[in-house]
């Protein structure tokens, strides 16, 4: 056996390629071809999905089922109770540009991809699917689509970069079971999945012209499936390091040229084809105006580039991270940068960079800049020049991982694996260290800190050392090492996302839906329009019921007026004029829950009560303090989402504490300038249910009052009180904790 895989693996030629001295003699031919056909025909033909939708399944009381492997991640809100109802919607609607059904009679063309009957869908090759086969099967090929050009795409292009197919392909496969692209994947899979193929187009060495239009189609298809900027910038500007590292032949006059021909056509299709809501969207107050500040990313999220284990119980963060979730905690994590570092032979990667200085620079640059932007503060005007902007700190992670896991995969490519006792007890060693490393970072407790996930990176270890005892080619312990990093995250994360059967999705039981919310307390209008008490995101409508309660993607100001016309327009902006989920809650007024949640009064919107002018104030829930609060710095946080002063002193503040409301539960605040007049109201925030924990159902909040005498120095401090004793503390917009300075805040109109 050892003598067969040595033998196996000699055979493959000699050093060829610009980084790798492993063969490219496996090529991209028809069997390539005919393995992605045939994992297609059983992914599609068995209508398979990573969707969650089987929580939505339970919230409308239907019969949960479908799911084969894994459970709905409730995290995933963004998908189960957003895109995937999109979907539905534009089912309902026959893939027409405007949901009929709806009470809002919204477009359909979102910054998130749906199948409807329009040019743009020649762009949009996942969904093809819709047009041939039944809704579940269309469904099920999107997402096949984008996980099979994800790992096509970076394994072609790690391929163009000089290392061999036997790397390139399991360090896709290790990238898209990483845990940042598995927790972020069934809404943004497009723009993690079509990133590499803009640069094979424009990468393309035939005609020039071919490239062009190549390079154009990519780039549009890229942009029409996942039109957020964040992800879009990072993986852009990782891609742009890479090729500027290890193919700075591939970058000429020429080929730029033709790189802004074709993104000028792109760009040009793009908002032709959105420009009304680009339009719209740019005058909202949220997302149209928001721009990342630098900074506030936990130096901790190194430590997971090395044990992607490190910083989580299951999927969960470790307790410390009390302000983070599943998604939040991820970094595009593998184990290769660990192998890297304990396996390589860096005596001939030395040798290797002696020639190669530039490709060392420019990945170096590349991954300062990420680090920069996501640990330091970065001048705002530079953030402006680079478009750095764009990119909140924690979404660099996604850029950041990339450069290291590839720049980790070139390393062992180009050094090769040294295998000794010392190498072996150092690998080990580290393994064993990331266990401990972990208990100091834990809450003291076996159960509250390890899970089955960390038997995986140790197991990997095990089976590296193994490996190498049987494998003595120094090609096969290379491509051994990059499969088993592979198979380990495949093994961590491959069941973030469940096995769902998309049929149940698409085969709701419309009547069931519609008497199961009218008991649980739901009314008609006389639109017959459903008015729903909750949280159902996107969902009622999903199911083709004419609902109050949904998802924006775009603001309807014009419906809104018809109900609080009378609101106080900057008031009325400030809450509607932005993409929001549109809850139905108890009250007389709406309330700005979160800054993508609206919550609308149910008495108003069903048409049995008149609005009040003025919200029912809580008094007895507030406290002004003597004294500027002193918090612990391993304190939780809630979070002030958003915050308006005006020049007269009056301000309004809206966010959620982790300190659950009650008799001794208060809001605290301190001022150095004094306050009056202070109210604040208790409001239901289901968004926070969802994302953090369903304890806090109700955690939200809202402040007003007046400062007597504001000023640039003015400092203003909230916190959560338990019993008169500070429980919670706050996160502000601009990042400062407990304590603002009013003149780190944009002024607003009057609360």
């Amino acid at each position: 056996m050892n003598n067969r895989l040595s033998r196996s693996f000699a055979r493959l030629p000699q050093p060829v390629g610009r980084m790798s001295h492993l063969s490219a003699a496996v090529r991209w031919d028809w069997r390539w071809c005919l393995l992605v056909a045939l994992a297609c025909v059983c992914y599609v033909g068995f209508a398979l999905s990573p969707s969650s939708y089987a929580a939505g399944l339970e919230m409308l009381g239907q019969p949960v089922t479908g799911t084969i492997l894994g459970s709905a991640r409730g995290i995933r809100s963004d998908e189960w109770m957003v895109l995937t109802p999109y979907m539905q919607i534009a089912v309902e609607n026959d893939f027409a540009t405007a949901n009929s059904i709806s009470p809002y009679q919204e477009s359909l063309r979102t910054f998130q991809a749906l199948p409807l009957r329009d040019w743009a869908l020649l762009f949009k090759p996942y969904h093809w699917g819709f047009i041939v086969a039944p809704p579940a099967y269309g469904y099920s090929f999107y997402f096949f689509f984008l996980a099979a050009a994800f790992i096509v795409g970076w394994a072609l292009f790690v391929r163009k970069l000089g290392l061999s197919v036997w790397v390139s392909v399991p360090i896709a496969v290790a990238l898209y079971f990483s845990q940042y692209v598995q927790a972020w994947w069934t809404t943004n899979a497009g723009a993690f999945a079509l990133a590499p193929w803009v640069a094979l187009a424009w990468m393309y060495s035939g005609n020039r012209l071919a490239r062009i239009g190549l390079t154009a189609y990519a780039i549009l298809v890229w942009l029409l499936s996942c039109a957020y900027p964040p992800f879009l910038y990072s993986i852009a500007l990782a891609i742009g390091f890479l090729i500027l590292g290890f193919r700075r032949d591939a970058i000429r006059v020429g080929t730029l040229f033709d790189a802004t021909v074709a993104g000028s056509i792109a760009l040009a299709l793009f908002i032709g084809y959105f420009h009304e809501l680009i339009d719209v969207m740019q005058q909202t107050v949220y997302p149209g105006r928001r721009i990342a500040a630098s900074g506030g990313v936990g130096l901790e999220r190194l430590l997971g580039h090395l044990a992607p284990t490190a910083l989580i119980n299951g999927y969960e963060p470790l307790p410390r991270f009390t302000n983070s979730n599943a998604c939040e905690i991820a970094v595009l994590s593998t184990l290769l940068p660990l192998f890297a570092v304990c396996l390589a032979d860096h005596r001939r990667f030395r040798a290797w960079m002696q020639d190669h200085r530039w490709s060392i620079f420019a990945i170096l640059v590349g991954l300062g800049v990420f680090a920069a932007w996501m640990f330091l503060s970065v001048n705002p005007l530079i953030a402006r020049v680079s478009g750095l902007y764009l990119v909140p700190p924690a979404r660099a992670l996604v850029g950041f991982g990339l450069l290291v896991n590839i720049l980790a995969a070139a390393y062992l490519a180009i050094a090769g694996v040294r295998v000794s006792t010392v190498r072996a007890l150092l690998l080990a060693g580290a393994a064993a260290g990331a266990v401990a490393v972990k208990y100091l970072l834990g809450d003291g407790s076996i159960s509250g800190t390890f899970s089955r996930l960390d038997l995986v990176p140790l197991a990997a270890v095990v089976v590296v050392l193994g490996g190498m005892a049987i494998v003595h080619s120094a090609n096969a312990r290379t491509v051994l090492v990059c499969w088993v990093a592979a198979g380990a995250n495949l093994a961590m994360f491959g069941l973030f996302n469940p096995v769902q059967v998309a049929h149940p999705i698409f085969n709701l039981d419309r009547e069931l839906v519609r008497s199961t919310l009218l008991e649980r307390g739901a009314v008609l209008d006389e639109r017959g329009t459903l008015v729903a008490p909750g949280h159902y995101g996107a969902l009622i409508a999903g199911a083709g019921i004419s609902s109050i309660n949904h998802v924006l993607y775009a603001p309807q100001l014009d419906f809104f007026r018809g109900y609080f016309g009378d609101m106080e327009p900057a008031r009325f902006n400030e809450i509607f004029n932005r993409y929001a989920h549109v809850s139905v809650i108890e009250g007389s007024e709406p309330v700005l829950m979160a800054a993508d949640s609206v919550g609308v009064p149910f008495g108003v919107m069903a048409g049995r009560m008149e609005r009040a002018l003025t919200p029912k104030p809580e008094p007895e829930q507030v406290a002004l303090m003597s004294e500027r609060p002193d918090v612990a710095a391993d304190l939780a946080n809630g979070h002030i989402d958003d915050m308006i002063i005006d020049q007269h002193g009056r301000f309004r503040l809206a966010g959620w504490s982790r300190t659950p409301p009650g008799a001794q539960s208060m809001i605290g605040l301190w001022s150095n300038a004094g306050m009056q007049d202070v109210l604040v109201k208790r409001v239901p925030r289901p968004d926070v249910a969802a994302a953090v924990s369903t304890a806090l159902a109700h955690s939200g909040f809202i402040v007003e009052g007046f400062l007597e005498d504001p000023s640039a120095d003015t400092e203003l401090c909230v916190v959560g009180l338990a019993s008169g004793a500070v429980d919670t503390t706050m996160v502000f917009p601009d990042g400062s904790r407990t304590c603002t300075h009013l003149g780190m805040l944009d002024k607003g109109e009057s609360p």
